[in-house]
């Protein structure tokens, strides 16, 4: 189906031919007559509209919009009825004859009105597809951005060239206020001023420069093209602004995998998305506000896919808005086992494996590496930590042998606990257990009760990823002791591809598994949108019409994720480079379980994922397995 130009000497013959019927209705008093006709042509806009403006009507207007129309279109319709069987199509006294057509002009009117917000609607997501209008839950700060506002402060920058960054962090509020412009010279300043920022003397390793700048360099081309036809967009969901737990640490090593899948993407891969350059929107969800910041995404037709998000506890809150409105997400973090597995529709995937892979690879070490058969958990009522805590119980009782692990209302280590001591959970653990293992939440997981527990422990110290932090790894430090810990990534030496690009664009290599989950999940939503597109262009062709092409993208790419036989393979950041999801959407690996491979699921994965680290000289290294048990 193609919609051509009308030819404007038929348009016009067409529209002189209803006006005549209109008046001559009027004059022969023929009101039934009229309604049918009136009640054709807004039927007839209806139907174009839902052609051609579907995506504005679903995402920009209420979703009872359609039904208001259909309802008015019904009123005409059984009044022309009525006018027919009671023989009213006579003449009207002239207060009724006012009466009757203040009303249809009013129907005219309200369409009218419709049409004029649509090209409002229209002219600002493609002309104007910077502006956003989105606030934190606290209602003083905006929460999201394309590159017009800076949400990572110069006071939340990490330490490396902490003093550099703030010297010069005029350069990216400048930045924002020119790509604010949202004009081809102002892109062009954006890019100059985040370029002069992110330059290895002055704050190379502010990941959010990175990615405006990105932006910045390929809306100019759009600007000047007058088109989007060849960006794709998407966001990433991220907690610069959780408080009490260094969220901003967090966010800055997720974006910076998604900062280098992005110019990955965008300069390294000839074609791109199917020749198209990828745009990142940065949401803030910081303020416990998961499920408003998925709600405003998925209502921004030019955003694809999402990237996020960070916690097992906010992944699980976003979870039905993505469902509910056809959205994918990839969240780079979440690893919690969720106890209803299920594949049906579900639109969240996950590129870090599950804490399942994690406990199993803990408990074998423990098993081989140890002579430790008694353990208690030092956990919290997150639903990651009761994952995490259950997975392991379930695991290390398996081994047998008198294994154990010490039930907790003999420890009173439940840190959501009010009354929550940690010298008392330390005294009743070293009468009981040989081990201590800790799974807290990540917020928890940073706080002074878990950081003293660390210092005053006397047995070994096993944890969860959540402890993976430098905060962690500063405190063992300082007293002289370590952690095991089982993640889904850690660098290596010699170094992988992906520190390789870390040191060009950051200036560091010395990045963590938050970083190299989120390169991952960036690379699959661009593999998976260049897999969509192909369906989709076909569509595109027929239509000749962006916003149906973007909701044929939204549902394919789901489609496309979901197959059995859905890889990626172009330099993952995980050896063996393969990126590929189970039956329920969570990440494939050597000890996928039976259930989630049924159906032909996983079959291209060789990759290993998942690392066991320790914490030394303040920061977290690969183990070297010892050939003994401790």
């Amino acid at each position: 189906m193609s919609f051509e130009p009308p030819d404007p000497l038929k348009l016009f013959e067409s529209i002189r031919r209803i006006i005549d019927a209109i008046v001559s209705f009027v004059r022969a008093n023929q009101w039934s007559n009229l309604l049918i006709l009136i009640g054709t042509l807004l039927a007839l806009i209806l139907i174009i509209d839902r052609v051609l403006f579907d995506k504005l009507i679903t995402a920009s207007l209420p979703k009872d919009y359609p039904i208001v129309f259909l309802v008015i279109e019904l009123l005409i319709f059984i009044t022309a009825i009525a006018l027919k069987l009671f023989n009213l199509d006579r003449p009207l006294s002239p207060r009724l004859r006012r009466i009757l057509l203040l009303l249809m002009s009013g129907t005219v009117l309200i369409y009218l009105i419709a049409g004029l917000i649509f090209q409002h609607l229209i002219a600002g997501l493609i002309f104007q597809p910077s502006t956003t209008q989105f606030k934190c839950s606290d209602g003083n700060e905006y929460c999201f951005s394309w590159g017009e506002r800076v949400l990572i402060s110069e006071d939340s920058l990490e330490a490396t060239r902490k003093e550099s960054c703030m010297n010069n962090f005029n350069l990216k509020k400048n930045g924002t206020q020119s790509y604010g412009k949202n004009t081809e010279e102002g892109f062009d300043e954006a890019e100059a001023q985040f370029r002069q920022y992110i330059d290895k003397q002055k704050c190379p390793n502010d990941p959010e420069a990175h990615i405006y700048l990105n932006n910045a360099k390929y809306l100019k081309n759009a600007k000047a093209q007058m088109s989007e036809k060849n960006l794709v967009r998407v966001a990433v969901s991220v907690p610069i602004s959780r408080s009490n737990s260094k969220g901003v640490s967090e966010a800055q090593e997720t974006l910076r995998g998604i900062a280098l899948a992005q110019y990955k993407v965008n300069d390294k891969k000839v074609n791109g998305i199917d020749g198209k350059k990828l745009i990142v929107g940065i949401a803030d969800d910081g303020f416990n506000n998961a499920k408003e910041v998925a709600k405003f995404l998925v209502g921004r037709p030019p955003i694809l896919g999402v990237i996020g998000h960070s916690t097992s506890t906010t992944t699980k809150d976003a979870r039905p808005i993505y469902q509910e409105e056809g959205v994918v997400a990839i969240s780079p973090s979440s690893t919690f086992v969720s106890s209803d597995r299920s594949s049906d529709n579900d639109y969240v995937f996950r590129t870090a494996s599950n804490d399942s892979i994690a406990v199993k690879q803990l408990v074998k070490y423990i098993s081989n590496h140890t002579k430790i058969k008694k353990i208690a958990i030092v956990h919290d009522n997150d639903i990651y930590s009761e994952s995490y805590k259950k997975m392991f119980e379930k695991e290390f009782k398996f081994l047998g042998n008198g294994s154990e692990v010490i039930n907790e209302s003999n420890t009173g280590c439940d840190l959501s606990n009010d009354n929550f001591d940690d010298d008392e959970c330390l005294e009743k653990v070293g009468k009981q257990a040989e081990a201590l293992l800790l799974a807290p939440s990540s917020p928890r997981a940073k706080n002074e009760l878990v950081l003293s527990i660390l210092r005053k422990a006397t047995i070994p110290l096993f944890g969860a990823d959540s402890m993976y932090n430098l905060e962690v790894a500063k405190a063992l430090n300082d007293a002289n002791k370590r952690i095991i810990v089982a993640v889904p990534w850690h660098r290596n030496n010699p170094w992988l591809p992906l520190q390789q690009d870390a040191y060009i664009y950051f200036g560091q290599h010395a990045i963590n598994w938050n970083t190299a989950m989120a390169y991952d999940a960036t690379l699959t939503l661009a593999e998976g949108l260049q897999k969509a597109s192909k369906t989709c262009s076909f569509w595109d062709k027929k239509l000749e019409n962006h916003f149906n092409t973007d909701k044929c993208l939204r549902i394919e790419l789901k489609n496309v994720l979901s197959k059995p036989d859905f890889f990626v393979v172009e330099e993952s950041a995980v050896e063996g480079g393969v990126i590929q999801f189970d039956a329920f959407g969570d990440r494939c690996a050597e000890e996928t379980d039976k259930e989630a491979k049924e159906g032909g699921y996983c079959g291209q994965t060789n990759n290993k994922i998942g690392v066991l680290v320790e914490a030394k000289n303040g920061n977290f290294f690969r183990i070297d397995l010892p050939n003994k048990k401790l």
